[in-house]
């Protein structure tokens, strides 16, 4: 190689202009990159958040129409008129029904987020009598004054029942104090209704002590003449979820209420987390001896007003225990949100006028007003048959 070919080779390469430029557009690229993994990896998270709280709504929507379409079986029916109750009951049982609507929960049991924010929501509360043995009656031995003696495992009537009184950890897991029992008398249909306050396995012949004598006939419950079945008191409700901090956190609880003090809950179950909205009302039928028309039951555009309840009476709950005979279908909405704010979630809102706004239950939930954006919703409505409420005439 020569001189000159070589003072060529040892010229020849970039210049500083050049590195700059390619240092530039290698940059240019790579923040181009970058902001396209951001909004990539954010609507990821939006989408991910969205396909949670869906799925976290069907759970406890289907979980609520389960317990729905048991509520009153092998338990009581709605009525304030003893002669709509079940044929037979002897007790007098008072305040006690197969379901129990708190329309727009009238008891002020609203969480402050969903009561006092711009959302204004004013969720329902719904109590409903449950048989928690899956239909798996026991036959009594006797029952004496406030005492119900079952009989042993070899002379129950049913596999299933002798399989519950072979495992005392599934008979207490089934029966427990501050539940209901039903007493079924075989012979005459007579039925009673009463509070638990003890039930003990006694190695497989076990005892059932009520709150009070039973109104059934003496000798009718011997020898297998009874079959009793424990019944819970659930309540499903929107509550304030109490290791939040920030205190915007909601969730649908399902509650087994203590019978002997409904202040006291014996269990409690977190069924869907977020949630901002459960409203439940009902479907009647119309008969000739209803004056006027078919009722009017629509969906709740507007959740704190008084949308779905019967006409002629004040509340829904007071409907479903006058006139259970007209009650076909339960019909129920429930709202979940997403558990942040989303700033790119803009409606078309007045934001100065809380009044303008459309309901929680349909596109928005504002967390925090100092925050532009709004948490996502998903709302599911669906109608479940009641035909477990309403026995006799």
């Amino acid at each position: 190689m020569t001189r000159r070919s070589l003072a060529r080779a040892r010229a020849a390469g970039f210049t500083m202009v050049e590195l700059l430029l390619a240092v530039f557009l290698s940059a240019i690229v790579l923040v181009a990159i970058y902001y396209v993994f951001i909004a990539n990896s954010q609507q990821y998270y939006r989408q991910e958040q969205v396909v949670q709280m869906q799925e976290g709504m069907r759970f406890a929507l289907e979980y609520l129409k389960t317990d729905l379409r048991n509520a009153g079986r092998m338990a009581v029916t709605n009525s304030t008129d003893p002669l709509r109750r079940d044929p037979g009951l002897c007790a007098a049982v008072q305040g006690i029904n197969g379901v129990v609507l708190a329309d727009d929960t009238a008891g002020g049991q609203v969480p402050a987020i969903l009561a006092n924010a711009p959302n204004a929501v004013r969720p329902d509360e719904v109590t409903m009598l449950l048989d928690v043995s899956g239909s798996v009656p026991l036959a009594t031995r006797r029952v004496a004054g406030a005492t119900v003696l079952v009989l042993p495992e070899d002379r129950q009537l049913t596999g299933e029942a002798r399989s519950m009184l072979a495992s005392q950890a599934r008979f207490e897991n089934t029966w427990r104090a501050g539940q209901f029992v039903r007493i079924h008398a075989l012979a005459s249909d007579a039925k009673d209704f009463a509070v638990v306050t003890d039930a003990q396995y006694n190695g497989g012949a076990p005892t059932v002590t009520l709150g009070r004598n039973t109104c059934l006939p003496t000798g009718v419950c011997d020898a297998g003449g009874c079959l009793i079945n424990p019944v819970e008191q659930v309540r499903y409700r929107l509550l304030a979820d109490p290791a939040d901090a920030t205190n915007t956190k909601t969730d649908l609880h399902r509650e087994v209420v203590d019978a002997r003090n409904a202040n006291n809950v014996l269990e409690d179950l977190i069924v869907a987390e977020y949630a901002v909205d459960l409203q439940v009302w009902g479907t009647y039928d119309v008969r000739g001896d209803l004056p006027g028309a078919q009722p009017d039951v629509t969906l709740d555009e507007a959740p704190q007003d008084d949308v779905g309840n019967f006409p002629g009476f004040a509340a829904e709950g007071a409907a479903m225990a006058a006139r259970p005979e007209r009650l076909r279908a339960l019909n129920v909405l429930l709202a979940t949100r997403t558990p942040r704010e989303d700033p790119e979630l803009l409606v078309a809102l007045n934001l100065n006028n809380p009044n303008a706004r459309r309901a929680a239950d349909r596109v928005w939930f504002e967390l925090d007003p100092n925050i532009d954006g709004f948490a996502r919703v998903a709302t599911m409505v669906s109608e479940v048959a009641t035909p477990n409420l309403v026995r006799g005439n």
